[in-house]
């Protein structure tokens, strides 16, 4: 759990810093970051961000090479998922908007695999995607 929190750490960052909204408690912008901090050993390993666009979302997804497409968390590999397109499909549009799910919300369960690497998988997904990636100094 350590290796996938530390991981999940790094890829919140670097989300964050290509301008998405990122939701994840182990970020220090996240509102609850002090509150969950004092409650917790850890932020865990799930993530979800925004990216303003549905389609664009969708070409995130299916551009990642190293993330398994999956609806179902809790093993050790790197799992990405839409849940409005799958997990939450069964939930009616304005039903999910009601309750503040946004259409293009893309999830992700860190794994243990080298952060670097799944760095680099997110970035060419972005590109691929149509995003201008900010390189880290």
């Amino acid at each position: 759990m350590e290796k996938q929190q530390s991981n999940a750490i790094l890829i919140a960052d670097f989300l964050e810093a290509q301008g998405l909204k990122v939701h994840f408690p182990g970020l220090q912008s996240h509102p609850q970051y002090e509150l969950h901090k004092s409650l917790s050993s850890g932020p865990g390993a799930v993530l979800s961000f925004e990216t303003g666009d549905v389609g664009l979302s969708e070409r995130i997804v299916e551009s990642a090479k190293l993330w398994g497409i999956s609806v179902s968390f809790g093993c050790v590999n790197s799992l990405i998922s839409m849940p409005c397109k799958m997990s939450h499909a069964s939930i009616p549009a304005e039903v999910r908007k009601q309750r503040h799910l946004p259409e293009d919300l893309i999830r992700l369960c860190v794994g243990i695999e080298h952060p670097e690497d799944l760095i680099n998988d997110l970035t060419q997904a972005l590109e691929t995607a149509g995003v201008a990636v900010k390189k880290s100094n």
